[in-house]
């Protein structure tokens, strides 16, 4: 996979394009290096909106294969709604210096209505900006009022207490639980404390699937055909604890239907179910896990 520079901003300032950069690295020791802005928002007017795991760049379209097939999630937002994630895009905009946007001139007084469910776009972001962990918390109650099934994608399964807790009572309870995991990793150090969770979790009667054909960057939740999130927060340490991160819970909406019938294809021809002795750790990845343990709530 490709890089820009870190001057690449000042090219597209010559291109005319209002670009800034956000958080620029300082040569000291600080866990701050990690407050990356991890949100992925375009916003056409005021009126349109997209979001979801989909960055800019060749492979998320599939121009590029670096690790296979990549796959992701996003979704198109119209209405009142837009008006949060204006928010949310105004707000690192400001941060980053420079010229500052003022919301009054991006935001709709008046919106066209849309009677199809409710959406409801939430951000997160790292303490003292916001108190509590907005994106870990979503996750956590939609997976502790599921009650006939929960499927998950996610690239990276790095999670703690709260979350491996409530996934394991949510199987207890009777709850089918899904996750689906890539097969083909994009960081093959961090692929083994995903590996390590995911056979903890496969114990307790959670389902792994592996996305065979390449890489799983989506990051959905999708619970009992009522409520579903899409959005940029990876089920790690930096997603819950470092990053600006943002997503799009819903329900009674009809794009509940299309997230179904995506997990429904993945299940049944794009992934495998995995087996314990498929993803447990071989001896040399219990070594560098004891290590990687440490480091955990860094990555």
């Amino acid at each position: 996979m490709k890089s820009v520079r870190a001057s690449y901003y000042i090219k597209l300032k010559k291109e005319g394009i209002f670009a800034k950069k956000f958080h620029k690295f300082l040569p000291v020791v600080s866990v701050s290096h990690n407050n990356r802005d991890h949100r992925k928002i375009c916003v056409v007017d005021g009126k349109v909106a997209f979001t979801g795991g989909v960055n800019l760049s060749d492979e998320y379209i599939n121009v590029t294969h670096p690790l296979g097939r990549w796959i992701d999630t996003g979704v198109i937002i119209r209405g009142q709604a837009v008006d949060s994630l204006i928010k949310m895009f105004i707000q690192n905009y400001n941060m980053a210096g420079g010229i500052e946007l003022d919301e009054k001139d991006f935001v709709k007084t008046s919106h066209e209505e849309y009677s199809d469910g409710f959406i409801m776009p939430y951000g997160d972001a790292p303490a003292p900006i916001m108190s509590e962990h907005v994106g870990e918390n979503v996750y956590l109650d939609i997976i502790n009022r599921s009650d006939r099934y929960l499927y998950i994608t996610t690239p990276y399964l790095i999670v703690d207490t709260n979350i491996l807790t409530a996934l394991k009572t949510a199987v207890r309870r009777g709850v089918d639980v899904r996750i689906i995991i890539p097969t083909i990793p994009d960081k093959k150090l961090i692929y083994i404390l995903t590996k390590s969770m995911s056979h903890e979790l496969l114990l307790s009667g959670v389902k792994i699937y592996r996305y065979k054909d390449g890489f799983m960057h989506s990051k959905t939740f999708l619970s009992d055909d009522e409520v579903a999130t899409v959005g940029s927060v990876n089920l790690d340490y930096r997603s819950f604890l470092h990053h600006f991160e943002n997503g799009v819970i819903m329900t009674g909406n009809s794009a509940i239907n299309d997230i179904y019938a995506d997990f429904m294809r993945l299940f049944d021809n794009e992934c495998t179910e995995a087996t314990e002795k498929e993803i447990r750790l071989r001896w040399y990845e219990r070594v560098i896990k004891v290590f990687l343990n440490l480091l955990a709530p860094l990555f």
